[in-house]
């Protein structure tokens, strides 16, 4: 599982370390952060979880998405954990709304279907890839029967994704997974009718950026994918 002392480190200059790699885009983290919020958040909706749900962030960092889902999502219930205690602190001042606790990075510290969904953006490459399906499994375990998981992660068939993972020290020790090999883990995991969509073709604020996005999104080319899948009624 990822070190607690590598997050640590990165946890005071976390939004500073991603922007320095990925300024050439013309974008900054707070913009992609953004464009996830709103694919999670499309997802409950399209899930049926209209009225409060209660979603667990795994490997929540500094909390960066929370503001942002709260702004497109207002009665939601989020709990973030992450191996990082710095991490964990910073959350806990910028997000007030928010619950935040710090794990060991494999058991997670709630009963079995606690939550109506979790996710982890961008935390599996940081996983050793023998521990990854332990690790959704754990994810699984935690989400009720018809409950949502998600996994956003990096494209490693794009090559801009390449370029800023490389050059981003945050990302030194990650190794980068395919969309087949995070519909296998879910899927593994007991979620059925995993889906994948890719994302962050373009850099622009724009409807028309958006739009264009939404046609693509089956080109295994964008930045980014987001996998999900519903969990199984339990036997």
């Amino acid at each position: 599982m990822p070190k607690t002392d590598e997050f640590d480190h990165h946890a005071h200059e976390y939004a500073d370390s991603i922007n320095q790699s990925i300024e050439f885009s013309g974008c900054d983290h707070a913009f992609f952060t953004a464009l996830k919020a709103t694919e999670i958040s499309n997802l409950l909706d399209a899930a049926g979880m209209a009225a409060a749900p209660c979603v667990l962030d795994i490997g929540c960092g500094v909390g960066a998405i929370h503001p942002h889902l709260r702004a497109v999502r207002r009665d939601i219930d989020l709990v973030g954990v992450d191996v990082s205690q710095a991490s964990i602190d910073l959350a806990l001042q910028r997000c007030p709304d928010s619950r935040f606790l710090r794990y060991d990075g494999r058991r997670l510290p709630f009963d079995d279907g606690t939550f109506d969904a979790a996710y982890a953006i961008c935390v599996l490459h940081h996983v050793p890839p023998a521990d990854r399906s332990a690790f959704t499994a754990e994810l699984s375990r935690v989400v009720r029967p018809d409950g949502l998981g998600i996994v956003i992660e990096h494209n490693p068939l794009n090559p801009v994704t390449r370029h800023v993972v490389n050059t981003c020290d945050m990302d030194r020790n990650a190794i980068l997974l395919r969309s087949g090999e995070c519909t296998g883990l879910l899927e593994g995991a007991g979620f059925a009718g995993v889906d994948t969509r890719f994302i962050a073709f373009l850099p622009f604020k724009s409807t028309w950026a958006r739009s264009v996005e939404r046609l693509m999104a089956r080109v295994p080319l964008g930045a980014q994918f987001i996998t999900h899948g519903r969990k199984t009624e339990a036997d």
